[in-house]
């Protein structure tokens, strides 16, 4: 329409005009709705999707980041097939202290002994020192008025065991209270970490082993320590799994699935017969295979008779199993006309 038209319209026209340009499509003149048909609604237009069917329902969505149980024993057993890679560390008189590892990383046992324990001054410790910069550090250390003392420890990392794997499982150490003794009585201190899921070795051993009952032996939840021959010190460090519950050990037959640390014992002495042309013979029970390397961490849980300097040792190591693996073996070397002894118990690496 063109402008000239428009002025020509008169003013009603106009109002009008606009005013229907306003009403909605489909409107009445009089600028009403349409009226409302009764009858059958128009179908709806078809949904792109296919109708849902009666019958079998849909599996759930997969939850993204969740294992089921079979995938999860699988990736366990993966992971265990990564080497435990245990790392060894020794301190003899004359040197300084040593410190191996973060404690909040990797998990540190005494694994040797050997040398000459003549008294006060003769003494070894595994233990937790804080660092200037402030974090907590395995150290191997020791004193002695003698030319022969030597220790040894192992560290690992805690990852390399199945509860700490998970992430919400953790792996704690912690040294108990030591306890020095004097007499052929035992005396027994029991520790303040408790429970099933704890379980303890020898730490700190001091004093005069003189083949007259002294050692120092932990067990169950309790230190004992005897000395006859003068005094002996002994100390312990509770291993504490969390989440676990009964923490589960590697014993003669495997992992065990029973309540009751494993445990392993061996022992040697030298038995002269001065009255016959027969030569010195030497009774060996301490040469014992304990756990594939790859399946456990052994640690010292007594020592006991004559360190007197002439070759005694207790030492966890490992050598070639007769299968062909890497195993852990309790060796006990012995020059003295006395009883060495030696327990050692293995934690499994599998802690399911």
């Amino acid at each position: 329409m063109k402008p000239q038209h428009l002025l020509a319209l008169p003013l009603g026209g106009l109002a009008l005009a606009f005013f229907l340009s306003l009403a909605p499509a489909g409107a009445e003149p009089n600028g009403r709705p349409p009226p409302i048909k009764l009858g059958t609604p128009s179908p709806s237009p078809s949904p792109s999707q296919e109708p849902i069917k009666i019958g079998k329902p849909a599996p759930p969505p997969k939850q993204e980041g969740v294992l089921p149980s079979a995938s999860l024993d699988q990736y366990i057993d993966a992971a265990l097939k990564v080497p435990l890679s245990p790392i060894d560390f020794t301190w003899s008189v004359g040197q300084p202290q040593i410190f191996m590892a973060p404690v909040d990383e990797q998990l540190c046992l005494l694994t040797k002994v050997a040398g000459r324990f003549n008294g006060g001054a003769e003494h070894v410790l595994l233990d937790q020192m804080k660092l200037p910069n402030g974090q907590l550090f395995w150290r191997l250390s020791g004193t002695s008025g003698q030319p022969e003392l030597t220790a040894s420890a192992v560290c690992v990392k805690k990852d390399r065991f199945t509860n700490a794997m998970l992430g919400n499982e953790k792996i704690f150490a912690a040294t108990q209270p030591r306890m020095e003794h004097m007499g052929c009585s035992s005396a027994r201190k029991v520790f303040p970490m408790l429970g099933p899921d704890t379980t303890h070795f020898i730490n700190d051993i001091a004093g005069k082993f003189n083949g007259g009952g002294e050692f120092v032996r932990t067990t169950g939840n309790s230190l004992y320590v005897m000395a006859c021959s003068g005094y002996v010190n002994g100390g312990a460090v509770g291993v504490k799994m969390t989440g676990a519950g009964q923490v589960k050990y590697y014993g003669a037959n495997g992992r065990t699935t029973t309540p009751g640390p494993a445990t392993f014992r061996g022992w040697s002495m030298k038995q002269d017969n001065w009255q016959s042309t027969q030569p010195a013979q030497t009774w060996v029970q301490g040469a014992t295979w304990l756990a594939p390397v790859n399946s456990a961490l052994c640690g010292l849980v007594e020592v006991k008779g004559n360190f007197d300097g002439y070759g005694e040792a207790v030492a966890i190591v490992r050598e070639t199993h007769p299968s062909g693996q890497q195993y852990w073996k309790l060796k006990i070397d012995n020059l003295a006309a006395n009883l060495v002894e030696a327990s050692v118990r293995c934690i499994a690496r599998d802690q399911r």
